[in-house]
């Protein structure tokens, strides 16, 4: 799996291709710890190019997820593939972490109080 960072207004974008996996999800989760750690409160994962997805790297999104949320974070799904989205959904982890189509619209969620929670 790649994963590049980038910023838009305050909201730190991960963006991920290839497989996320038990392995690949490491780096992933690495780089979640220590931004949780560097007070980058926003994060947005960007799955768009995520092919697949297996229960570990479910596991360490809601991880990833819990991680931000101790520190008093926040952190979003983009673009998740049909089938990553059909898992999301099976799993209820839809229910808990937003996921958005449209970038734009996800990082201005980070500051909007309808998309809280």
């Amino acid at each position: 799996m790649a994963l590049t960072e980038r910023h838009i207004d305050g909201v730190t974008i991960l963006d991920l291709s290839g497989h996320l996996t038990e392995a690949s999800g490491a780096e992933m989760w690495r780089r979640v710890r220590g931004l949780a750690a560097a007070g980058d409160t926003c994060v947005l994962l960007n799955l768009a190019d995520v092919s697949y997805v297996d229960s570990s790297g479910l596991g360490t999104m809601v991880a990833s997820f819990v991680a931000m949320r101790r520190v008093g974070g926040t952190l979003k799904l983009l673009g998740p593939t049909k089938r990553t989205q059909q898992l999301l959904t099976i799993t209820a982890i839809s229910s808990v972490v937003p996921s958005f189509d449209d970038e734009a619209l996800a990082v201005a969620s980070f500051g909007d109080p309808r998309f809280q929670i």
